[in-house]
C-alpha cells in the first residue's frame, strides 16, 4: 500500500503532465510554422533567381519539416546554379 508522501507525488506528477503535454504541442506547433516560413522563404528565392522547379521538388520543400535542412537549403539557394543542386545530396 502507498503511503500519504507517495500518493501526494503521484497526484503532483499527473497534475503536471498535461502541463508537459501542452508545452511540447506549443512546441511542435511553433517548429512547424517555422519549418513553413523557411520553405516559403526558400521557394521565393529560387523564384526570384529563376531556377525553375519540378512539382515533385516544391512538394518536398512543402513536406519538409526537417528546420536545419530547410536552413542549409536556404543559405545555399543564393548560390545554386539549379534548384535540382538543393536535392542531389539527398
Amino acid at each position: 500500500m502507498l503511503g500519504p508522501e507517495e500518493l501526494l507525488l503521484l497526484f503532483l506528477h499527473g497534475l503536471r503532465a498535461p502541463e508537459r503535454s501542452r508545452h511540447r504541442k506549443g512546441e511542435d506547433l511553433r517548429l512547424r510554422s517555422r519549418a513553413e516560413a523557411l520553405g516559403d522563404a526558400l521557394l521565393i528565392v529560387l523564384r526570384t533567381r529563376g531556377l525553375a522547379m519540378t512539382a515533385e521538388q516544391e512538394a518536398q520543400v512543402h513536406g519538409c519539416q526537417d528546420v536545419g535542412l530547410l536552413t542549409r537549403w536556404l543559405e545555399q539557394a543564393s548560390l545554386i546554379p539549379a534548384a535540382a543542386a538543393l536535392f542531389a545530396g539527398r
